[in-house]
């Protein structure tokens, strides 16, 4: 028997099947991704919804310092600068005059002096002092929290990731709010209220005095009155910018009646501020909104003393106050 045929008769017919170990480091390679990208797509999404939850809470930062909208079609300006005359104070780098009023320990009121929401009676500063009727008076002060939105178990506005916001002042007229970001992914941001954005000069106001009379002229201080809520008595929270009014008689015909008056611009004024001299472009005046009495006294009467309420909106041509006044 021919040996080789016989080995041939003898080997068996099983063959070896099976997955070779580069193909397993394959498969699991693959499994691996495909169990991976999910949750990859599942934290990108995450992140942006940390992302956007923060530059929400930065808007609403800016809405509760400064807001501007409009309401048929008139702007309303709302939040901390309207109601009290500067920007939130933050001594410990934090947005705590924003969120954090405690009526009953009055938390970071307590020992600055700052007055709560109500009306208040002006006072006023041209060479001579005093506070006004109350019947002059304006709804001025802190109006409790601005923010009450967004906030966590503590009380606190924090970024989409849990971490506070940082609050800082470049000038004595800025307000920057940062944050940074803990993903490369998503930018730094920072709002800012900056200084011409709520504050405007006494050369920019827009008041028109008129002399009723025909007779004499009309001269007087006109003084405009600024709430800051920043003081440490009713009497220091007022600032007074005022310029002595020299208005000619007005225009008469002959019967006595007069054709044209006589005015004086605020434009052509030399300002002072309580007393002192100042530079007319000095910005220096908040939005919102102030008072404007011709001659001021204590013993000014609201039904006979010419008064308005002028408002101040930054960015803006300033609307028009016009006074009727007359000889003293």
């Amino acid at each position: 028997m021919n040996s080789s045929s016989f080995y041939q008769k003898g080997k068996s017919n099983f063959k070896q099947s099976g997955f070779t170990l580069l193909e397993l480091v394959l498969v699991l390679f693959i499994v691996a991704l495909i169990a991976t990208t999910p949750l990859l797509f599942i934290d990108d999404q995450d992140n942006q919804i940390r992302y956007d939850e923060t530059l929400q809470k930065m808007q609403m930062i800016r809405d509760a310092i400064i807001q501007r909208q409009e309401y048929r079609n008139q702007p309303v300006l709302s939040g901390f600068v309207i109601d009290n005359g500067v920007l939130p104070p933050f001594p410990t780098g934090k947005l705590d005059s924003l969120i954090n009023y405690d009526e009953v320990s009055s938390t970071w009121l307590a020992s600055s002096g700052w007055q709560a929401f109500t009306v208040v009676a002006p006072y006023f500063n041209t060479g001579t002092t005093g506070k006004l009727n109350d019947d002059f008076a304006l709804n001025k002060g802190y109006r409790s929290a601005y923010i009450t939105r967004g906030l966590d178990s503590e009380g606190l506005l924090k970024d989409g990731w849990g971490n506070e916001f940082s609050v800082a002042a470049s000038t004595a007229n800025g307000y920057h709010v940062s944050f940074n970001s803990p993903d490369v992914m998503f930018k730094n941001r920072e709002v800012s209220i900056l200084e011409n954005e709520w504050l405007i000069s006494p050369q920019q106001l827009n008041i028109n005095l008129l002399n009723q009379s025909g007779a004499s002229a009309a001269i007087a201080e006109l003084a405009l009155l600024v709430y800051n809520n920043n003081g440490i008595s009713d009497e220091a929270r007022w600032d007074t910018y005022h310029f002595s009014a020299n208005i000619p008689p007005s225009l008469t015909d002959a019967s006595g009646a007069i054709i044209q008056y006589q005015s004086l611009h605020s434009n052509a004024a030399d300002w002072q501020l309580n007393d002192s001299d100042i530079s007319d472009a000095l910005p220096a005046i908040p939005a919102g909104e102030h008072l404007v009495i011709f001659n001021p006294q204590t013993t000014s009467d609201p039904s006979t003393t010419p008064h308005d309420i002028i408002r101040v909106l930054p960015g803006s041509t300033q609307p028009t106050v016009t006074l009727l006044v007359s000889p003293e």
